[in-house]
């Protein structure tokens, strides 16, 4: 079936020209007659050139997501899907082959990073967790699965599609195997290793995916580092950077969370790891112990702040930057003189730029200053597009409090 046209105004061709994925719904001109979510359309500028396809969701504010350039058509004028995305597939993977010698777990689609929005996947050997996010890549699943079997061979494929991202979209949850050989389904676990250390991941119940692989360049680097006394990790979940301050050289790290499920998973990897003698487990809210701390007049060698996001909205931004300056200023109280902060963000709304600001001005109103070593975002599995802001959405900083 050939797809349906559809005009869009002169705003959205020029950002499709500059490599933006995305035309809103406002910016389109003509819906044709009967289209459904997840139908693939031909984009055309108001001079009627052809600008590529996409999927649309009419019930979206994001009315059409783009997935192939024009030369993706054949002689008929309909793009070959499965080739077309295969092709994505392909390149997706030669790109993260890098990551071999250090873990066993990366993520192999980023969504709009890769050209395919809309879709996650993740490689926890030996299975795959995969998120069709839209209407356009559920619609296209059966593609996708096909391909991940015959391309990568997992143990199995868990889908982990219940986010907000599906709600939004007009699509359920949906959480379970899609996938596996045989007849019983595997349990959703395994374990992955990073460097030197090892971690359990519940593909089921862990954090996005089962596990913040986002985060492995900020373990890497406090691994990297040179830790002596006591360690401080304020919003532990899992465990990551716990374990990356023994391995750095902590004696003992004081492990924060207000999940216990978080701190039981922690524990478990601590034991995995033989560091349950160094990493102490407290289920507590992060501000109410800084505070009681400063009054204690504790002091730590190193303390790691990696919060969950403070905004999701621009509308909450001003008060994410209150929250982020009160959170600074008051572990730049607990911190030796060159202490190590290791602090992130993770959301678009705060830029790189800003965060270093506000990070900035709470250890001054405590009269100290942050010296910033080095500011980074995900590693490379998790690429940043230019031209979408959200995805660079994790800033990093590690810096020494003087």
């Amino acid at each position: 079936m050939v797809p349906a046209k559809v005009v869009i105004n002169a705003i959205a061709s020029q950002r499709l020209h500059q490599g933006y994925l995305w035309v809103l719904a406002h910016q389109i001109q003509t819906w044709p007659a009967g289209i459904c979510p997840g139908d693939l359309v031909e984009v055309h500028s108001e001079q009627q050139q052809c600008l590529g396809y996409g999927y649309v969701n009419p019930l979206s504010q994001i009315g059409i997501r783009m997935l192939y350039t024009p030369i993706a058509r054949l002689g008929s004028g309909i793009p070959d899907e499965a080739r077309e995305l295969g092709r994505k597939l392909d390149r997706a993977r030669s790109q993260r082959v890098f990551l071999t010698k250090e873990t066993n777990a990366w993520r192999l689609v980023w969504s709009e990073a890769d050209g395919l929005p809309g879709l996650i996947c993740d490689y926890y050997a030996p299975f795959l967790v995969v998120q069709f996010i839209t209407q356009g890549m559920e619609k296209r699943k059966n593609y996708i699965v096909d391909w991940l079997i015959s391309r990568c061979k997992p143990a199995g494929i868990y889908e982990r599609s219940d986010g907000h991202g599906r709600r939004l979209e007009g699509l359920p949850a949906k959480q379970g195997w899609i996938w596996f050989p045989g007849e019983a389904a595997p349990e959703p676990e395994t374990e992955i290793f990073e460097g030197p250390i090892k971690y359990r991941v519940n593909l089921a119940k862990g954090q996005k995916t089962g596990f913040y692989l986002d985060q492995r360049a900020a373990r890497r680097c406090l691994r990297e580092q040179k830790i002596n006394g006591i360690a401080l990790d304020v919003f532990a979940n899992s465990g990551g950077f716990s374990l990356a301050a023994v391995w750095a050289g902590a004696s003992q790290v004081l492990a924060l969370d207000t999940s216990a499920q978080a701190l039981a998973h922690l524990e478990q990897n601590t034991r995995l790891n033989r560091m349950q003698h160094a990493i102490h487990v407290r289920k507590e809210n992060a501000f109410a112990y800084l505070s009681e701390a400063v009054k204690q007049k504790k002091k730590y060698s190193t303390i790691i702040l990696d919060p969950p996001p403070f905004t999701r909205s621009k509308a909450e931004l001003a008060d994410a930057m209150r929250g982020y300056r009160e959170l600074h200023r008051r572990a730049s109280q607990l911190l030796h003189p060159q202490g190590l902060l290791l602090t992130c963000s993770c959301s678009h709304h705060v830029t790189r730029k800003a965060f270093a600001e506000i990070a900035l001005q709470g250890v001054s109103n405590t009269g100290r200053k942050l010296k910033i070593i080095t500011q980074f975002g995900p590693d490379r599995d998790h690429p940043e597009k230019s031209q979408l802001p959200e995805s660079r959405y994790l800033n990093c900083i590690l810096g020494k409090v003087i």
